[in-house]
């Protein structure tokens, strides 16, 4: 009887080793090794800004070839936002609300991600965006890459302004106007 309790107890014990391993994680946004630019056109020029003051997490099970995301977020500070021009960061924050709307926020909803066999795979998420106060579901699609618990998204997200109700600012009295279509570029790593 003694013998079958022992053997009884390795295979429960045995079969909630897997289970062990999957534990949920948490792997924030690295700020220092991350980089997210927003990029796009006006009357006069070509336009780019960076993105400095931002924060996300994503969670999951984030085993070697075989991740699976759960959960995960981003807000970025639009007051941080910065393209060397003082004149056009002013309007970017005006025509962003900033001062009702301090920041731009991405909730995941779902993820698309197939089982890798090596540790780059596609990545394709859909989640709600928020920009100045109104929100829009769209899909991202990027790469990824996970080594030693630490996973690296890279990508870009094209979409118009007006889509969040959001007027393309404007300089010297409306006789330069920027384009609606932006398109946001990532590098970010979570650790």
């Amino acid at each position: 009887m003694k013998r079958n309790n022992r053997i009884l107890t390795i295979i429960l014990a045995l079969s909630l080793l897997p289970i062990v391993g999957l534990a949920q994680e948490t792997l924030k946004a690295d700020k220092a090794n991350s980089e997210v630019t927003i990029t796009g056109t006006s009357t006069l020029h070509d336009w780019e800004i960076n993105v400095n003051e931002f924060s996300g997490m994503v969670e999951g099970q984030f085993q070697e070839k075989k991740p699976e995301i759960s959960d995960g977020k981003m807000s970025f500070q639009v007051a941080s936002f910065e393209s060397g021009k003082n004149a056009m960061d002013k309007n970017v924050y005006e025509a962003l609300k900033e001062e009702d709307h301090p920041e731009i926020t991405f909730e995941l909803k779902n993820t698309k991600l197939p089982h890798a066999a090596t540790d780059n795979y596609d990545i394709s998420v859909v989640g709600d965006l928020t920009i100045a106060g109104h929100t829009e579901e769209i899909e991202v699609s990027m790469t990824g890459q996970l080594k030693e618990n630490q996973l690296k998204v890279e990508g870009s997200k094209s979409f118009k302004m007006s889509k969040f109700k959001v007027d393309p600012p404007t300089v010297m009295f409306g006789t330069i106007k920027t384009g609606d279509k932006v398109t946001v570029q990532f590098s970010i790593i979570y650790n």
